[in-house]
């Protein structure tokens, strides 16, 4: 039973597939519950504006929280979001949740404050919070790359994420490979084969369905067709997940399309800031267990000068990947004033 005494601050991590909901304790430094759900977004809820996706979302943080905090008194809120933000909160683009329809600008912090208003309310981009979990371990120069509904990413030079004077840094899953790898795949912020649209969890998937459809016979053959029949002849990532760890061809072949877009980048990372720990996170890439962070460090090394580096011992799983960005929020939270409002890391 959790106690009631202690300080504890509210933590959220919307991601665009899920909300994590956790309480921090900060005498203790850790978390001590949490709560999974559903995030509401373009995909489920299709005929939906965007406005009212986001009164959706506002509504089942409070009612996570209600579930979550009982009667515990609230220190400071922190909500982890998957958007890139600017100095004053603002919220550049939510496309995992929001999609191609997104406008962009929205406010989020009066609309927390508002349901909270005798707690201090703090933001942060998701990836950040899940790197400040790497700070609270010791990690000082490192980049952590998110890989789920999304790619994220966010370099962190002496425990400080440098996101540029408008918070715009570290969209690596916005970039456009300029490749026909699988088709004119679009990403879910509506522009073409973004990095994100072929290499996140979603955009492997695409590209499996696009390689399915290409060749119908080799996908036949394989595991993940096999699977796939078993679950009413629905191709989805728990099935291209299952048939990667159990080292299918065709499904390999999949992953090893969509993962060497990422590699490039990972590679033109540690080449371009000598970066010598790169942190993957996100529910994908924790699906897919050690044999895909080997696929990526073997892809790495493929599109790098060798110069000695040992590209299994950069690029590391984190192994709390659930709660990582719940433990970096509250971390955030415990080491810095409350009054603080949003995320501010200058480059």
């Amino acid at each position: 039973m959790l106690m009631r005494q202690g300080k504890f601050f509210l933590v959220f991590d919307i991601g665009g597939t899920s909300i994590r909901t956790g309480l921090y304790n900060e005498e203790h430094r850790r978390l001590e519950r949490f709560r999974k759900t559903c995030t509401p977004n373009f995909m489920n809820r299709e005929d939906a504006s965007s406005e009212a996706i986001v009164e959706q979302m506002l509504g089942m943080l409070k009612q996570e929280a209600d579930a979550l905090c009982g009667e515990c008194h609230l220190a400071g809120i922190c909500a982890a979001l998957p958007s890139p933000m600017a100095p004053d909160g603002t919220l550049w683009r939510m496309p995992t949740v929001l999609g191609p329809r997104d406008p962009g600008g929205f406010r989020l912090q009066d609309k927390l404050q508002d349901l909270w208003p005798d707690v201090p309310v703090a933001m942060l981009n998701d990836v950040s919070a899940a790197g400040y979990y790497r700070v609270a371990q010791g990690g000082r120069d490192f980049a952590i790359v998110t890989i789920g509904s999304g790619i994220g990413l966010k370099v962190f030079l002496d425990a400080k994420p440098r996101t540029g004077p408008n918070g715009r840094g570290g969209e690596i899953g916005h970039f456009s490979v300029h490749e026909p790898i699988a088709g004119d795949l679009a990403c879910d912020c509506g522009g073409g084969l973004h990095l994100g649209a072929v290499a996140s969890g979603r955009g492997t998937l695409r590209v499996a369905r696009h390689m399915a459809a290409a060749d119908p016979v080799a996908y036949g053959k394989s595991l993940a067709a096999r699977l796939a029949r078993d679950t009413c002849g629905c191709l989805s990532n728990e099935v291209l997940v299952a048939a990667f760890r159990d080292n299918d061809p065709w499904t390999v072949q999949v992953m090893t399309v969509s993962a060497s877009h990422l590699a490039k980048a990972l590679a033109f990372l540690h080449l371009s800031l000598g970066l010598e720990e790169i942190v993957l996170v996100g529910g994908f890439a924790s699906a897919c267990g050690d044999k895909y962070r080997e696929l990526l460090a073997h892809l790495a090394g493929r599109y790098a000068w060798d110069t000695g580096q040992d590209w299994s011992a950069i690029i590391r799983t984190e192994t709390q990947p659930d709660t990582v960005a719940l433990e970096g929020a509250g971390y955030f939270m415990a080491t810095r004033p409350v009054h603080r409002q949003c995320e501010a890391q200058h480059a």
